[in-house]
């Protein structure tokens, strides 16, 4: 059985999510049907944006919650009863984007664009022009944490898909953790809206309501909130910690909602789920594996992509099969287009440099770790990024 086929019987037994597969409204959906909502032109909208327009319909103040890391199983497990505030006004189900992962779902939700079109893959991303490996959200190089301006790299070879929010009719304002920002991506995927930075969520909550309550014309917020997903990094999805900081989170958006006196449109969803890694494997800075490769691996730990030097393809997939073969499909870019993993349509060139030549898939939340010599690897209690339903499935909650 080729790993095409091993993918494909893994879609039809139900161990990991087929994207868009029976056409499930995503979160590209969502920030397009909010584009609609905030009158954005010229926009095709799909029957998921139509129905997802109807859902959230026309106010005068919109404020979009991104809750990172918050998947549908996560909030489940965190509230079966559904008495919270949150799961009391869950809507629907939605699919992430995949690599489900923070910077390319972030992209996504600040472009309207599919990983296909935008071509960010992950944490790390390989820059071939340069010869460089880029960390995306921090912008340095991956291993001497260097600013990426240091080494040449220009905005625009990064963000290809411009953000949509300048778009927005009406006054846009992010808020969102003081340290990010200013940050240069931030900048990018909220199109140099103004950003207030907040330090502890009640903080960024009352900024909210304090904004709200001054707007005296139509108006889009954007609160983004990263806790729940760095916590579940740090300890795992089913620590204490995790279900305490949910009821925090979710006493703030009622807060929230409620100190908005009835002026918006509240509108709570995630970049991508959370779950506990299964398996973790490892390669070595000298691996044999490595010497088919123009650069480490790149993407993320579960969803590994691999840029192979030319003439080498062979034996790397026959090197990779053997050491990792019993958890991993080894996808070709062309295999992985032909799927539609990344959305729907072709790829786009940013697509094809910085996805690389393979892709790594597994049934489940197995991780590969890219050992340096001389940098600490962080090996995460919890993880994301990959193809289960804990990862690629997110609540869309309306109040």
């Amino acid at each position: 059985m080729s790993d095409l086929q091993r993918v494909l019987r893994w879609f039809d037994e139900g161990l990991i999510v087929r994207p868009r597969a029976d056409q499930q409204p995503t979160i590209v959906d969502l920030i397009t049907s909010i584009a609609c909502v905030c009158g954005v032109e010229g926009i095709d909208q799909s029957p998921q944006v139509q129905r997802l327009v109807e859902q959230i319909g026309m106010h005068d103040h919109v404020v979009f919650v991104v809750i990172d890391g918050l998947g549908l199983q996560l909030l489940q497990d965190m509230d079966p009863a559904g008495t919270s505030f949150i799961r009391e006004h869950e809507v629907r189900e939605l699919q992430a984007v995949f690599p489900s992962t923070t910077a390319v779902a972030l992209t996504s939700l600040g472009t309207a664009a599919y990983p296909a079109r935008h071509g960010l893959s992950g944490w790390w991303m390989y820059l071939e022009e340069l010869n460089i490996t880029a960390e995306i959200l921090p912008f340095v190089e991956r291993f001497s944490k260097k600013t990426l301006l240091d080494f040449g790299v220009r905005h625009d070879l990064l963000f290809t898909v411009p953000s949509i929010l300048p778009r927005f009719k009406r006054q846009t304002q992010i808020v969102t953790r003081g340290y990010i920002s200013n940050s240069h991506y931030s900048r990018y995927w909220s199109g140099g809206a103004p950003s207030m930075g907040y330090e502890r969520i009640a903080e960024g909550t009352d900024l909210v309501i304090q904004h709200v309550r001054r707007m005296t014309s139509p108006s889009y917020t954007h609160l983004y909130l990263p806790q729940l997903d760095g916590a579940c990094h740090q300890h795992g999805v089913d620590h204490p910690s995790i279900r305490e900081l949910f009821v925090l989170l979710d006493n703030e958006m009622r807060r929230l909602f409620k100190g908005c006196e009835g002026r918006v449109r509240l509108i709570i969803s995630a970049d991508h789920g959370h779950v506990n890694p299964r398996t973790d494997r490892h390669i070595q800075h000298n691996d044999r594996l490595t010497e088919f490769l123009k650069c480490a691996p790149t993407g993320d730990q579960n969803v590994p992509l691999f840029h192979v030097k030319n003439g080498r393809h062979g034996a790397f997939r026959e090197e990779f099969s053997a050491r990792f073969g019993d958890l991993f499909a080894l996808l070709s870019i062309d295999e992985v287009e032909h799927l539609e993993l990344l959305g729907p349509g072709r790829l786009s060139a940013a697509a094809r440099r910085h996805f690389g030549d393979y892709m790594g898939v597994a049934s489940a939340p197995h991780t590969i770790h890219y050992m340096h010599p001389h940098l600490k690897t962080h090996i995460h209690r919890g993880v994301h990024s990959g193809l289960t339903r804990g990862e690629m499935t997110v609540p869309l909650v309306l109040a």
